[in-house]
């Protein structure tokens, strides 16, 4: 999921992408996602964590609220 400054739409030149990845994510996967993530030739850092790592209460309600879906898998 996309939030922060990016899904609320209050980016600036100086802000990251905050993503955020539901469901049962391996620390490999997630490593190699965030290095995948540090290759594309954006300007912008991006900051991946998993959902269900954050304990911090009122990040979770923001993304709970205001994140943006950017991919689904779809089951079979």
């Amino acid at each position: 999921m996309l939030f922060g400054s990016y899904a609320t739409g209050k980016a600036t030149p100086r802000s990251d992408i905050d993503l955020a990845t539901l469901g049962i994510v391996d620390r490999y996967r997630l490593g190699r996602l965030a290095l995948d993530l540090e290759d594309l030739p954006i300007p912008q850092k991006c900051d991946v964590q998993a959902y269900e790592s954050i304990n911090y209460e009122p990040l979770k309600r923001h993304i709970d609220e205001r994140g943006i879906t950017i991919y689904e898998k779809r089951l079979a």
